[in-house]
């Protein structure tokens, strides 16, 4: 009697669990086939990707230097500082890349470079991740739609080689929620079966159960809401234990106590440890970023929703059509991660998150549901057509995505490498011009603050927040008055401004920090314009600090200069007071005759007019000609 094959084995188990569905009859020969249509379609999926990545080589993002500022000062032994001598500040949300960036500079190695080709590489773990949560769940045909999908986001590629921890983040919630699916108990989906929705579930796997939560662990470290990950996998965990108790396994407590354990002690150990002494180091319990960009104050709380509809509506209209009745615990996971995510971004700032940065692990969940819907739905519209129908559909929603991949990823990308890189030669050039001019004891504040403090020596003031600790601490508290005083008060030996003009100084709106800081009488006071660095839209007007003695000696004059015209107002408001309180005269005659006043108030009163009017009065005897005195007035005694 010939022994049975594994496959046989989880099939007649897959068989026994009702409603699981029929055998599909798939003959040996079309198996292999349609496993090697799925090895060319994988490996052809990540050439693609690979040619979009070179594509977008050239873009590394400026928010990917405040990461390896961190790693430098602590490769040279300075700690977890953003400027050496001061109190530390987290204002990185990627510690693995920190300490990656880190072990690059030790070594050796280009850190820009380690960190890019890291990035690309996990964008490729994670499709292939994609692929596998799929397989859980439909054949290996429709679960490559997964990989399809998520290569079509032009985010995915942009941000694989940003330098930044987006794709790692995406590859390690794959790998922990796939860990834990395994450590539940669940298998892939039989190739054998038509409508392999329901896998087998056996016993508890410890072993995947650890690694899950190692896993989940590392990407907790690589994010600072990572958390929500573990969370995730514990609500499956305890899901799959209600389905166990209600199914009437024996020995549950035992085994689910033992099980729990296996994947709550690696996150606890690792993940706990670490926080623990970041929270000790940082004396906060959240990261700096958090504090930060946590609330946003602009025109919607759903903008990065909206970017995220108009980017996969395929997608999110996929998603909800899975058929209730099969749900299970894993599902937890697949929908709760989503969901998770679009609660906690709300209100949060969407700067520097174009491309769905934020919600592309969500958005990876998205697509494997969205491959298990297709799946469905492809099987129940064709039910009893034979396989191969059913294949050669799943092929051609297939190729419809890949031609969305050729037409709306490269597009957008070609767009932003129109400008971004002149934007960060522009950067790069401010930032030597800095180091050249300034000594590391000295500061400078500005705004884009990634590349140019990552290439000088000197100290750095975040106008943007992230890496500005008293910025989000009381008495400032993110207010941006606030905090253009605090700078102000504080005096920087320069202040380079974003201006959107490069003919004249336009303050960039960011946050409105430049405009109230310009605004601020105290800056022309103080600053005065040294160097401009034009850009077509994002110029950096760097202004000096002027020196104390000629700050004082302008002072000294301005402040003469307001005394003299006080005291020149004063005076002649005075001459306008004694002017109004001084009484009327009378009318005096002048010696040849008439009113000398009234002369002077008509100056028609010619001196012909006068004599005739003093003759008439010397008739009737009340002048004397000789005295011009009224001989009736009384006479002194």
């Amino acid at each position: 009697m010939a022994e049975a094959s594994p496959d046989s084995d989880a099939s007649s188990l897959a068989e026994s669990i009702p409603g699981f569905g029929e055998r599909s009859g798939l003959s040996s020969r079309l198996r292999w086939l349609e496993l090697a249509l799925v090895v060319v379609a994988l490996i052809w999926i990540v050439l693609r990707y690979w040619r979009l990545v070179e594509l977008a080589w050239p873009f590394t993002a400026d928010d990917a230097y405040i990461t390896l500022r961190y790693s430098r000062h602590l490769a040279e032994g300075a700690g977890l500082l953003w400027n050496v001598g001061e109190p530390p500040v987290e204002g990185y949300s990627n510690f693995t890349y920190v300490v990656l960036g880190a072990a690059a500079l030790k070594g050796g190695f280009d850190p820009v470079m380690t960190l890019k080709m890291v990035g690309a590489l996990m964008g490729v773990v994670a499709m292939l991740a994609s692929f596998g949560l799929a397989r859980f769940f439909v054949r290996p045909l429709p679960a490559l739609l997964a990989p399809m999908l998520l290569s079509a986001h032009p985010g995915v590629v942009w941000w694989a080689v940003s330098g930044l921890e987006t794709p790692s983040y995406m590859a390690l919630a794959a790998l922990a929620a796939y860990a834990c699916f395994r450590g539940l108990g669940y298998r892939h989906a039989d190739p054998q079966l038509a409508a392999a929705w329901t896998t087998s579930v056996g016993r508890y796997r410890r072993n995947w159960l650890s690694v899950a939560g190692l896993v989940a662990a590392v990407a907790a470290m690589t994010r600072p809401e990572g958390a929500v990950i573990f969370i995730c996998l514990s609500a499956a965990f305890g899901f799959d234990a209600l389905r166990r108790r209600r199914a009437g396994e024996t020995d549950l407590r035992r085994r689910f106590v033992r099980a729990g354990l296996a994947l709550l002690l690696p996150f606890a150990l690792l993940f706990g440890g670490y926080f623990l002494l970041r929270w000790a180091y940082y004396g906060r319990f959240w990261p700096n970023t958090v504090y930060c960009k946590g609330s946003y104050d602009g025109s919607s709380a759903f903008l990065q929703h909206r970017n995220l509809w108009s980017e996969a509506p395929f997608v999110l209209a996929l998603m909800p059509l899975v058929p209730v009745r099969r749900l299970d615990a894993r599902w937890a996971v697949l929908w709760g991660i989503p969901v998770v995510y679009g609660v906690l971004l709300i209100g949060v700032d969407p700067i520097v998150t174009y491309f769905d940065r934020h919600f592309l692990c969500a958005y990876l969940f998205g697509c494997v549901v969205a491959s298990v819907s297709i799946g469905h739905l492809v099987t129940y519209l064709f039910e009893g057509r034979g396989p191969s129908l059913r294949g050669l559909l799943v092929v051609g929603v297939a190729l419809l995505v890949q031609g969305r991949l050729s037409r709306s990823v490269a597009a957008p990308i070609r767009v932003r490498l129109a400008y971004y890189p002149d934007r960060m030669a522009n950067r790069e050039d401010l930032a030597t011009w800095l180091d050249l001019r300034m000594e590391p004891q000295e500061t400078f504040v500005i705004g884009d603050a990634g590349i140019v403090p990552y290439l000088t020596r000197a100290k750095v003031l975040d106008a943007y927040c992230l890496n500005a600790g008293p910025m989000t601490r009381a008495p400032i508290d993110r207010d941006t008055e606030a905090w253009a005083d605090y700078i102000l008060r504080n005096l920087p030996e320069r202040i380079v401004v974003h201006s959107s003009s490069a003919t004249s100084l336009t303050p960039r709106t960011e946050y409105d920090f430049f405009p109230v800081l310009v605004d601020d009488p105290r800056f022309e006071q103080s600053y005065v314009e040294e160097k401009v660095f034009p850009d077509e839209k994002y110029s950096y007007f760097v202004f000096a600090r002027k020196d104390p003695e000629v700050i004082e000696a302008e002072a000294e004059a301005e402040a003469a200069r307001i005394e003299a015209e006080a005291a020149k107002a004063a005076k002649a408001e005075k001459k306008r007071e004694a002017k109004r309180a001084a009484p009327k005269s009378k009318a005096v005659l002048d010696p040849k005759g008439g009113s000398a006043e009234a002369g002077r108030a008509n100056p028609k009163l010619t001196p012909a007019l006068l004599r005739r009017d003093a003759d008439s009065a010397s008739a009737k005897g009340r002048v004397n000609p000789d005295t011009g005195e009224d001989a009736g007035a009384p006479q002194p005694q």
